[in-house]
């Protein structure tokens, strides 16, 4: 611990700085009153029979209240709060007279409203390494403090601990789910363009998962086999569009791609769902899939 009057009117840690980033990473700084802040606050006052409790973030210049009781402010400058010498040390705080204390007697919260006597502080810490603020609570008359007491305050503040967790958890999730709404819709106009331009330049494509059988067409792929766009056809259905020896050629090239990672251009004669006999030109290449050691066959179909 250090003091450095000419930045701060308190003694701060050295690992303030790092401790303000950690605060400041968590975002609950200002955010609304949260009901399970509140039931911690509201039972620790219940046990204690103290007016006073909070859950007290120190800021860089402030102390703010996350929760409270006994307080009809949200926060205060940061030099008078006594949570600021909880954050120095890794146990429970206690101050049992306030007046009666030098690091307190002066204090503008022990000279006049609320009257501060007693306090006691749990020093928060979510992440087990940055002290971030207390569970605190405060009455004005002296009292003692027990190793029972200082034993429940520190599971209460255990549980003030889990709920910060939780709320940093529940905005990381709440991120991933917006990153991957924009991401979900920047594929879609990506995929509305890739359509556009097949339907556009007569060009479809279709895959064969050679570990599956599962083929897959586009939608121009259905359009120039004259079906409608939906469930996609298996390998020997996709083939029966094409005639005896015209079959063979197809299956020759494909078989071929797969066994020597060739790639092949050919054009057949097929015949489509609605009986139109057309041309096509295929090309296409064998590609392996991330994780897999079967190449899946790509191959680009147009029509003359």
């Amino acid at each position: 611990m250090i003091s450095r009057p000419e930045l701060y009117p308190y003694p701060v840690s050295n690992d303030e700085p790092a401790r303000l980033v950690a605060l400041d990473s968590m975002n609950i700084l200002d955010t609304p009153p949260q009901p399970f802040f509140d039931a911690i606050v509201f039972l620790a006052s219940c046990h204690f029979g103290c007016p006073i409790v909070a859950v007290s973030l120190i800021a860089e210049n402030r102390q703010w209240f996350k929760a409270m009781v006994g307080l009809d402010v949200c926060e205060t400058e940061r030099d008078v709060a006594f949570c600021n010498f909880t954050i120095l040390g890794p146990e429970v705080f206690v101050v049992e007279d306030a007046s009666l204390d030098e690091r307190f007697l002066d204090n503008p919260l022990v000279k006049g409203p609320p009257s501060i006597r007693f306090y006691a502080g749990y020093p928060i810490s979510p992440d087990g390494v940055n002290r971030l603020g207390s569970l605190c609570i405060i009455d004005d008359k002296p009292r003692s403090f027990s190793d029972a007491d200082r034993l429940f305050l520190s599971s209460l503040g255990r549980i003030v601990e889990a709920l910060l967790r939780s709320h940093t958890q529940a905005l990381e999730l709440d991120a991933a789910v917006e990153k991957s709404r924009l991401e979900t819709a920047e594929l879609g106009a990506k995929n509305s363009l890739l359509l556009q331009a097949e339907r556009i330049a007569g060009i479809g494509v279709w895959t064969l998962d050679v570990a599956t059988g599962l083929v897959t067409w586009s939608d121009e792929i259905f359009r120039l086999h004259d079906m409608p766009a939906g469930k996609q056809p298996t390998a020997d259905q996709a083939l029966a569009f094409y005639a005896g020896s015209e079959r063979s050629l197809v299956s020759g090239y494909i078989r071929q791609c797969i066994e020597t990672q060739m790639p092949f251009e050919f054009e057949v004669d097929m015949v489509s769902a609605a009986g139109r006999a057309r041309t096509v030109r295929s090309s296409g290449e064998a590609v392996t899939k991330k994780g897999h050691d079967d190449p899946a066959g790509r191959c680009f179909a147009g029509r003359d």
